[in-house]
Formats: C-alpha cells, structure tokens, sequence
C-alpha cells in the first residue's frame, strides 16, 4: 500500500479569514499599548530575567508595549490570565559579501591606510561593526497566560507593508519602543538628576 502525504491546500479566502481573525485579536488588545518617551525605562536590547538578547535565537525577545518590559517570551505574562501585546525584536548579524577583486584591492587600502596600533579608531584596523550587517525583524505578538504558562494567540509581520492593517495606537507604541535608546538614557537623565541637561553657557 501506498502512502499519501497529504498537503493542507489553503484556499486565499480562507487565509484572508486566518488574517482577518489574528488582527481582531491585536485589535482588542491595542487598549494595551503605550508611547514610549525618552523618560521611560525600555528593555529592548535584553531579557529582563535571563541573558537572552534579540541575537540569541530565531525567536529574539518580546517587549510588553504597556510596561516596556523586555523577556523570553515564556517569561513575558507573569499570572494567569494576563494577556497582552509586544513587539518581537529579533537580530542576526550577516558577513558583509566583497567580490574578491575589490576584497584585494580593499586589503591593499587598508594595509596604506592603517596607521595606529587601534581597532575601531581613525587611523586604526576596521572593527568587527564594519565587516558585519546587522540584520533585524519586527513583528507584532499577542499573547497569553493560562495554566502557568505563555502562548501566542496571533502574530503579524511589522514592516512598512503591514502597519496600514494596524491599529494606529499600536503602531506608534511599537515604534517608540524600537527606535529608544533603551536605559541608557533613563541612566542618563537619573545621573543628571532627572532635569536633563543644564542649559548652554552654565
């Protein structure tokens, strides 16, 4: 006897419904959201309970769009019965490709142009920043906690395709927590005493 394999063939209409039904999800949760400022706490960059960061894995880190809190996204409900939006954060660094033609004429610039024992500085070597891209994605999560742990109940892409689909309140949220410089600028402004910078000339 002969097995079949058998391929789930997705009708568009269907998929259309599938996408329909995942943003009614984010939509009922854009209540959830908040505008990052400069003087919010924002963990982008790192999970606030393990050493996890947007470069460790496929599935990067999720940030609560309501506390700015950045985790695994196992970790990212704390009760049952808490639900509630991120954005997914996720890197990887890719090697810059250099035809070989221009890599040997680049080494031969280089070895005139290095003239410091440095990496990174003027004059120096090229830090590892400039033989790498970095490459990011976006995507918008909800999620859930039931029975003591997290599940995903939708996730779309966020890219500039997709923000028209979205609540514009989401947008913006999700916006502000990407392009924050994170809590090095909370460090900041508590180190300057929470009144920013003194004005120019005292």
């Amino acid at each position: 006897s002969h097995c079949r394999s058998r391929v789930a063939i997705h009708h568009p209409r269907e998929r259309e419904r599938e996408r329909e039904s995942r943003m009614d999800v984010i939509e009922s949760l854009a209540s959830k959201c908040r505008v990052a400022t400069a003087h919010d706490g924002v963990l982008n960059s790192e999970c606030a309970y393990t050493f996890h960061s947007p470069y460790t894995s496929p599935k990067g880190i999720v940030v609560n769009l309501w506390t700015f809190v950045g985790s695994v996204e196992e970790l990212a409900l704390p009760h049952d019965g808490d639900a509630g939006l991120f954005v997914r954060i996720v890197k990887s660094r890719v090697e810059k490709t250099v035809p070989e033609k221009e890599e040997s004429c680049e080494e031969t610039a280089l070895s005139k142009k290095v003239t410091k024992l440095g990496v990174g500085v003027e004059g120096g070597f090229a830090s590892e920043d400039e033989k790498f891209d970095t490459v990011c994605s976006y995507s918008i999560v909800a999620m859930a906690r039931a029975d003591g742990s997290c599940a995903v109940t939708a996730e779309v892409p966020y890219n500039e395709d997709s923000k028209s689909a979205l609540p514009t309140g989401v947008c913006l949220s999700a916006d502000s927590v990407i392009v924050h410089s994170g809590m090095a600028v909370v460090i900041d402004l508590a180190a300057l005493g929470g009144f920013g910078a003194p004005p120019p000339g005292r």
